[in-house]
């Protein structure tokens, strides 16, 4: 919003192309191996510290890797200045967002300490923005690096107050557990990329298609449902180990789940499509007044993405990692084939029906899949 009035639509729109570049790049950096993490650390408590290693040092090499090379696309790209310094800052920052270290409060259930210290960073760098507005210094490459530094100080405030108020981070290289995290987890990283299309890649695809004007519009749209996204996965958090652990196929369980989730998503979602409809009536100028549809329909999108990941976790406990890559990415396929098909004219409006349509057939078939895995483990 404060971008918008800064700079314009335009800006807008190249930001949240940025943004959603990181997104995938931040995927394909920590290889998908966050859950690979909680259910090692859960089912094998004492060997947390191979566990916590191989973890980084799987995130750490892959992310450099990514890097390089996505840097060296940014520099050959035909682009603007502005631009191809805000990309670079935001490739830059995906080394240390890959690295987050919130799977390892999560496997010993202090998943709050974790996520303050990703809410005071959030808050410092919204300060900062507001300073670079008011002093005329709001730029797109300011901007990259404002969120460059706040993914740095994420992680390593994490891993700092892990070590020194949870379990204390010692170096134990144990290849068998790199292995082993890197087996299950690649399927998880392929399906993580192609899980997010119906949502995600919309930004993409309205930006080649119909322009940064409409991208922006769509933008908007899925800044709000990402955020929703967001907050109900910190929530979902909570319930991750418990479903990796020894109680997650109790009858009991699974009821209280349900009503955990049931509430959580659809409260959430009220409350993201109030917000972000406050925002766009009220704070912003009437050309965003069109991205209240597309917002409502990317919000039911993102909500059966999130039971699709409350689905995951129980497909991760029983290593059903590709079954998760196949179902993903047929939905995926459906989605951006039927947006190649749209006309320019309708990609924008489409491209958001589409979204919880192809989510619908992810979450529909993991759902189906863990029922049956359940009755299969039940005596």
């Amino acid at each position: 919003m404060v971008l918008t009035r800064a700079r314009g639509v335009e800006a807008f729109g190249t930001l949240i192309f940025a943004l959603t570049t990181q997104t995938n790049l931040t995927l394909v950096g920590c290889l998908g191996s966050a859950a690979v993490v909680i259910r090692e650390g859960v089912q094998r408590p004492g060997d947390m510290d191979a566990i916590a290693t191989s973890f980084l040092i799987l995130t750490m090499t892959s992310s450099i890797v990514v890097c390089a090379g996505s840097l060296a696309m940014v520099g050959l790209l035909p682009m603007s200045d502005g631009e191809r310094w805000l990309l670079a800052l935001v490739v830059v920052g995906s080394v240390p967002a890959s690295m987050n270290a919130q799977p390892l409060f999560d496997v010993h259930h202090c998943q709050a300490r974790g996520v303050a210290v990703g809410a005071l960073a959030e808050i410092a760098g919204l300060l900062v923005v507001l300073s670079l507005w008011r002093t005329g210094g709001l730029t797109l490459p300011a901007v990259g690096g404002v969120y460059a530094t706040k993914w740095a100080l994420v992680s390593a405030g994490q891993l700092l107050v892990y070590h020194t108020t949870v379990r204390k981070l010692r170096w134990r290289y144990c290849p068998a557990d790199i292995r082993r995290i890197l087996c299950s987890s690649w399927p998880i990283l392929l399906a993580a990329l192609v899980v997010v299309v119906p949502l995600s890649t919309g930004v993409l695809l309205v930006r080649l298609r119909s322009g940064p004007a409409d991208a922006a519009l769509f933008g908007l749209a899925y800044q709000v449902a990402n955020g929703y996204l967001v907050f109900a996965s910190v929530g979902l958090q909570v319930v991750n180990p418990h479903i990796a652990g020894p109680f997650g196929l109790h009858r009991g369980f699974l009821g209280k789940l349900a009503l955990f989730a049931s509430l959580l998503l659809v409260g959430l979602g009220v409350l993201a499509f109030a917000g972000g409809w406050g925002v766009v009536s009220l704070l912003l100028s009437p050309v965003y007044h069109a991205a209240l549809l597309p917002m409502a329909w990317l919000l039911v999108a993102a909500a059966l993405l999130l039971v699709a990941r409350i689905a995951h976790m129980y497909l991760v406990r029983f290593d059903e990692g590709p079954f998760v890559l196949r179902t993903h990415l047929v939905s995926a396929l459906l989605y951006a084939g039927g947006c190649l098909l749209l006309p320019p004219s309708w990609i924008r409006t489409g491209a958001a029906v589409l979204a919880p349509c192809a989510a619908l057939v992810s979450a529909a078939a993991c759902l189906w899949r863990v029922r049956m895995r359940i009755r299969e483990a039940r005596p």
